[in-house]
């Protein structure tokens, strides 16, 4: 037991937790958000009426929807915009902290192994899976246990998870068929030479899941194109003018200053913004790639 406690600390425990945490807040952020995207239409309702009920012409005049009835394109942009824009931000939320979440679980896996080389060169794989596996949440193990998956864990895995279930919970659920086979073909076809190899790699991590962080990385990159795409249709649709040229209202000449003006300030916030989250999900991604390369690059022969 001292053995195992030399190799995984207490600073490794306190890692997993923040790992732990960040994965539950990624999920949380993202139920969240998918919520408020879907309040936007009540939130644009109640500034309709509170918008009369400060210009006093409350009575007589159409409501919410009778409007929407008769300018169904304006606010149908209106409404889809914001609703995308808060989506988007929750899909942000959501991949960073799942990145955060992966990338504390390889640093954590990349001390193990150097420790590992370093402290245990003949060491028991079985204490070593064991202490490993001893600090996830019993629902996790439950989740691996039942899924059988004998290409992402090995049969060693299987026993030692075996073991701590069996000191947890009176009895063990079926499992799954054993999955012998990698069937992620979809994805090798999109993969890098050297992120094969980490899938073909026998070797796999006890901490993490190497399929799950290069679905992530796609996901991440997924994320980063849309924030451009996004970030220009909003900015082009709250240009000053631009609205009411889709009714025939142009900029009359006296216009123009202001016009180009609204232009270069909305073309100068939308650039920064795009630019601080799209470098900041790339950077994400390639800092992903290097902790898994360290990663596997720690890792030593299982025997």
């Amino acid at each position: 037991m001292n053995e195992q406690e030399e190799i995984f600390s207490q600073k490794h425990k306190s890692l997993l937790n923040i790992a732990t945490w960040a994965k539950y807040l990624a999920s949380l952020a993202l139920v969240v958000y998918i919520i408020l995207a879907l309040s936007i239409v009540f939130q644009k309702q109640a500034q309709f009426q509170q918008m009369q009920a400060m210009t006093g012409s409350f009575q007589g005049s159409l409501s919410y929807w009778e409007s929407v009835k008769q300018d169904p394109f304006f606010y149908l942009v209106d409404i889809g915009l914001d609703m995308i824009s808060v989506l988007l931000s929750g899909f942000f939320y959501f991949v960073v902290l799942k990145g955060i979440s992966l990338g504390l679980n390889m640093i954590v896996e990349t001390d193990i192994n150097h420790r590992d080389k370093e402290n245990q060169a003949g060491a028991n794989l079985h204490k070593k899976i064991y202490s490993r596996f001893d600090v996830k949440e019993t629902e996790e193990l439950l989740r691996i246990w039942v899924a059988n998956n004998r290409v992402e864990w090995s049969d060693v895995a299987f026993d030692v998870l075996e073991e701590i279930l069996k000191k947890r919970i009176n009895e063990l659920p079926p499992q799954n068929a054993p999955i012998l086979e990698n069937h992620g073909d979809d994805l090798n076809t999109n993969l890098e030479e050297w992120e094969v190899k980490l899938l073909d790699d026998d070797n796999q991590p006890e901490l993490y899941d190497t399929v799950e962080v290069l679905e992530l990385k796609d996901n991440i990159n997924k994320v980063a194109k849309a924030v451009v795409v996004v970030n220009i249709v909003v900015g082009i649709f709250s240009l000053q003018f631009v609205p009411g040229m889709f009714f025939g209202a142009f900029p009359r000449m006296e216009q123009m200053s202001g016009f180009l003006l609204n232009i270069f300030t909305t073309t100068l916030v939308v650039g920064i913004n795009i630019a601080v989250t799209y470098f900041s999900l790339k950077a994400l991604v390639h800092t992903l790639r290097i902790l898994m390369e360290m990663e596997f690059n720690s890792r030593k022969a299982k025997s």
